[in-house]
């Protein structure tokens, strides 16, 4: 009864957690259902999900202690002159199994606090929305909870819990391939990552000389190679754009866009490396220090072409379109 109180209670302080950014009612079951699987009657954990990352140490303390109560009953039993065999391997299971509660409850907390960072339902667009009653696949899961149980470090639970959060709030985002390759990651591979996360464009890195030097030419044709990107080895497509009616195009990375200005219909083709879906979903999981470095980048090679004026800015979505907010004028052509 009490094991049922504590998964009460945590699918209490979860709802309450995410209701506070106004997480619709839909991914706040998908989380629950979620963090049931996770956890299964980790009793401390409301309170972790309460007070936020701050307070895993406290659960793997509970954990720990659970096994030094195990631990002392074993040696209890030997000095009463009742040993097993089966001892040692009994407490050896319930360490391995104490470690895997450890990890999964630290990747579940990073889970919750990356979904209180997502849009509230009204900020989504209708392309981001899915059918309310999509849940997570169970095989996708399964899978993800096996990585889930052996990420010890802090990195690596905040990445397993940045992808069961978009997972839980976009049912699909995440393939099965995408665990697999994060799983598998090594540092170099990492390293290659962030260098090229910063040069993306929503889905392409525009593909200028920079990209054929020694350094960033290696690392685009590493990145080929894994899957991520296509492109890299010279066979780069297009990417067009179109001056519209209103006398410009709007390219967003972010937060951030420019607006670049000129005759209506005037047509402008940049080389680009595409992402892969791999590489979209894999991206999409890391922090960009700076994501206007890639805009700038695409801005300096559309300077080349019949563009009259660039502006870089903020901008925000509106149910008519979107405000621009300018904050530099990156080129003017004549000037």
């Amino acid at each position: 009864m009490s094991d049922n109180n504590d998964i009460l209670s945590r699918e209490i302080v979860i709802a309450g957690k995410l209701a506070e950014n106004g997480v619709s009612v839909q991914v706040k079951s998908r989380a629950v259902a979620a963090m049931d699987r996770l956890l299964g009657s980790l009793a401390d954990i409301p309170t972790a999900f309460a007070e936020g990352v701050a307070s895993k140490i406290r659960v793997k303390t509970q954990i720990e202690e659970r096994l030094l109560v195990a631990k002392a009953e074993l040696a209890e039993r030997k000095l009463m002159g009742i040993p097993s065999a089966a001892d040692a391997l009994l407490f050896d299971m319930m360490k391995e199994a104490g470690r895997k509660q450890i990890n999964a409850a630290g990747v579940a907390v990073h889970t919750v606090e990356e979904l209180k960072a997502f849009p509230s339902p009204s900020e989504q667009t209708q392309k981001e929305q899915t059918d309310p009653q999509e849940a997570v696949d169970e095989d996708w899961f399964n899978q993800f909870v096996r990585y889930a149980e052996d990420a010890s470090s802090e990195n690596l639970q905040q990445l397993w819990g940045r992808v069961l959060a978009g997972e839980i709030n976009s049912p699909g985002r995440f393939s099965r391939h995408t665990l697999r390759f994060m799983a598998e990651l090594d540092k170099e591979t990492a390293q290659n990552c962030e260098f090229a996360a910063e040069y993306i464009v929503t889905d392409f890195i525009p593909h200028s000389n920079f990209w054929m030097e020694n350094k960033p030419f290696m690392i685009a044709i590493d990145l080929a190679r894994l899957g991520l990107i296509e492109g890299a080895a010279g066979k780069s497509p297009n990417r067009s754009f179109t001056i519209g009616p209103e006398g410009c195009f709007f390219q967003e990375n972010g937060k951030h866009a420019i607006v670049c200005k000129g005759p209506v219909g005037t047509k402008f083709n940049v080389k680009a490396m595409p992402l892969t879906r791999l590489g979209i979903e894999v991206f999409s999981l890391l922090a960009v220090k700076d994501e206007t470095t890639s805009l700038r980048t695409l801005a300096k090679i559309l300077e080349k072409q019949s563009v009259d004026e660039i502006q870089l800015g903020t901008f925000e979505p509106e149910i008519n379109g979107i405000r621009f907010f300018e904050s530099e004028v990156l080129f003017v052509r004549g000037t």
